[in-house]
Order: structure tokens, then C-alpha cells, then sequence
């Protein structure tokens, strides 16, 4: 039993530069597909959002009427008024 441990301590040293590139590879695996991961999220969220805002402004579209009559009028008359002086 004894031996066995001292065998796989053994192992494990001689191992040890494998093992943690191993672990390091695993991480920024897991990193990577993380960021990609909430990348998608947050990417698909704005555009749906923009989406959804978009059709919202097409359908509840404000239209204002303005008379500018008046202002003409009074435009015309001062212009008028100079021209005269």
C-alpha cells in the first residue's frame, strides 16, 4: 500500500508540467466559452430589443400638422414693408 503512494507521488512529479497545462487549457476553454456565451446573450437581447422597437415606432408613428400660413403671411409682409421703405 505504501509503495503504491510512493509510485503515484512519483508519477504525479514526473507529470506535473502536463498536468497543469492541461488544467490551463481547461480554464481559458471555459473562460472563452463563457465570454462567447454572454456575448450571444447580450447580443441577441439587443437585437431583439431593437427588434421590438423598431415594429413599436412603426406601428404607434406620430404625425403632427402644422399651418404655416400665418407665417408666410407675416413674412411676406415684412419683406413687403422693407421693399417699400
Amino acid at each position: 500500500m505504501s509503495q503504491e503512494k510512493v509510485d503515484r507521488n512519483k508519477e504525479a512529479k514526473h507529470n506535473i508540467k502536463k498536468t497543469l497545462k492541461v488544467r490551463r487549457r481547461r480554464r481559458i476553454l471555459g473562460l472563452l466559452a463563457t465570454v462567447l456565451i454572454l456575448f450571444a446573450l447580450v447580443g441577441g437581447g439587443g437585437f431583439y430589443g431593437y427588434q421590438r422597437h423598431q415594429a413599436y415606432q412603426k406601428t404607434h408613428m406620430k404625425s403632427t400638422v402644422v399651418d404655416l400660413s400665418e407665417i408666410s403671411n407675416y413674412l411676406s409682409s415684412v419683406t413687403a414693408g422693407q421693399e417699400s421703405k
